[in-house]
């Protein structure tokens, strides 16, 4: 009976995760009460977790490498320049660890039982993928709006999609794998992969294409050497395209238009030319102040979750001349960099602690199945422009999608 009720809490409390909302709407402050339900889960959860001990898997390796991260995390305190924030964000991370990934660990789910995950999830998360669609349509079709589309669910385009790619991910397996496999499977893939490309996240872009190749080919080996030919070809056909397109945007001079930067042809671009687009911008703002914070305090950073309240201060002492031009002025957000932001507030200990942690995955790896490796891969890769540590949207599916991963090495996919 208890098991059952934490077994359905945890169902609750993935899926509240994905509509975490905490912004005003028209002046009203609203916000789910996510935080609150996690310390009341958390307290039942590790009562029944020390009911259960001996029976519950350890596995010495994967725990150390957490433990790792905690203690850099830990470290970071002392010597913080925002002593407050540091300790917030440290009992935030603690907190969502062990809802997250120590429920899923706890638990210990059944294959039944992880088809039920599945399905809840999934539909929670269809379904804000159709509030996202369709106040998408409300508000206009501009690459602006797109940023805004699923608000106030989701901060941006991409966290939107980030927030549960791992389940796109399972779906492409899915129906690659056994293509008849039940139609609304099928039909929510489909939908999902509109919306990713629908959203202008260049990251998922690229990621979509990338993985679904990688996927085709894992089953229809075959197909290998056509899918090169057909890869050359493309590449070869687009690139004559982008040059007759940019001759004819160079010859009527469409790059004056204020509004040109939102058109599909520049967001392409940018993919490869960095300078195109005003994020890439801001992101080289913060990853020189983060140099500058590692500087600071090289062994352990400035304090974990203080990167946001000194980031304007760190901007003032960069020459003018090295600042990228962007408009996102006040706005507080992390270093875009996982590794990047985690050796700002982390320092060295804190990006080997990191290291080990993913080092620990590579251990593991010939172990783990098809699906896992490719999250585990996309997690290293959106880390690349993204700092998830203590981000509300992702840090939920990626301690679940760690520890689905580490608790099932020996299950195939």
């Amino acid at each position: 009976m208890f098991r059952s009720i934490l077994k359905y809490s945890y169902f609750i409390l993935c899926v509240s995760a994905l509509f975490a909302i905490e912004q005003k709407v028209f002046s009203i402050q609203l916000e789910t009460p996510t935080e609150w339900i996690i310390p009341v889960f958390n307290v039942l959860l590790l009562v029944y977790a020390w009911k259960n001990r001996t029976y519950l898997p350890i596995k010495k390796l994967f725990v150390l490498s957490i433990a790792g991260l905690g203690l850099s995390i830990l470290l970071s305190i002392p010597n913080s320049e925002v002593l407050e924030h540091s300790i917030k964000g440290t009992l935030v991370w603690i907190s969502y660890l062990i809802a997250f990934g120590g429920g899923f660990w706890v638990l210990n789910f059944n294959q039944k039982e992880k088809q039920q995950f599945l399905i809840i999830c999934g539909v929670g998360y269809g379904v804000l993928l159709l509030y996202s669609f369709i106040h998408y349509l409300i508000i206009g079709i501009r690459y602006h709006n797109s940023y805004k589309m699923a608000l106030p669910f989701a901060n941006g385009h991409t966290l939107l999609i980030a927030m549960a790619f791992p389940l796109w991910i399972y779906l492409t397996n899915t129906w690659i794998q056994n293509p008849q496999k039940k139609w609304h499977l099928i039909l929510l893939w489909g939908f999902y992969t509109f919306v990713i490309y629908l959203s202008y996240s260049r990251f998922y872009w690229v990621m979509t294409t990338l993985i679904t190749v990688i996927v085709f080919l894992n089953y229809y080996r075959k197909w290998i050497k056509i899918t090169l030919v057909a890869g050359v070809i493309f590449s070869v056909t687009a690139y004559i395209a982008y040059i007759k397109i940019k001759e004819y945007r160079d010859k009527h001079q469409v790059w004056l238009d204020p509004k040109d930067h939102a058109s599909v042809f520049v967001q392409i671009e940018s993919i490869f030319v960095l300078s195109k687009n005003e994020s890439t911008s801001e992101r080289s703002n913060r990853w020189k102040v983060a140099k500058m914070m590692f500087f600071q305090s090289m062994w352990t950073g400035i304090g974990i979750n203080t990167f946001p309240e000194r980031y304007y201060q760190y901007l003032e002492k960069i020459p003018q001349n090295n600042i990228k031009n962007t408009t996102r002025y006040k706005d507080y957000m992390n270093a875009h960099n996982l590794y990047i932001g985690t050796m700002a507030e982390q320092g060295i200990l804190g990006l080997f602690a990191l290291l080990f942690f993913i080092g620990v995955w590579f251990y593991y790896w010939r172990k783990l199945h098809f699906v896992a490796k490719l999250i585990f891969v996309h997690y290293l890769l959106f880390g690349i422009i993204e700092d998830f540590t203590l981000l509300v949207d992702i840090i939920p599916c990626f301690w679940v999608c760690v520890t689905w991963g580490i608790r099932n090495l020996q299950e195939t996919q």
